[in-house]
């Protein structure tokens, strides 16, 4: 989750997506442009590079140092261990999909829902739900 003290305007460093599509192996100064997730998807940053003036939307685990928070999201239960299995669909389900036309729309927008669902349930909903018999 990104700190609480970053907004939009906010100077973080950042590592940038490669013409790969991989990350970077540095990180470089960036501002943020936006953190809404209806205009870069579920957990991503806009952000513009200082060095060059590109902007990108990078996953928000890319960006480092105090511009992170150690209080986990509560979507971390589709994505991160031990809870990884809320996910119903497959990845490579949505990838499938990636390929049809506005095919990334289709997966940007099961995702953002995905995020937000687990937003609205909640910590102490989702421990709820898991672990009731």
């Amino acid at each position: 989750a990104l700190a609480d003290h970053v907004s939009v305007g906010s100077t973080v460093m950042t590592h940038f997506e490669e013409e790969d599509g991989e990350r970077s192996r540095r990180p470089l100064q960036a501002t943020v442009v936006t953190t809404e997730a209806t205009i870069v998807g579920a957990r991503r940053v806009g952000v513009r590079f200082l060095d060059d003036g590109t902007e990108q939307w990078v996953p928000s685990d890319w960006l480092v140092g105090s511009a992170q928070s150690e209080v986990p999201l509560p979507d971390n239960w589709m994505h991160r261990a031990p809870h990884p299995t809320v996910h119903l669909i497959r990845r490579c389900n949505l990838n499938s999909v990636r390929g049809g036309s506005d095919g990334y729309e289709v997966v940007a927008d099961v995702q953002l829902r995905n995020s937000v669902r687990m937003a609205t349930l909640g910590w102490d909903r989702l421990r709820e739900i898991t672990y009731s018999e």
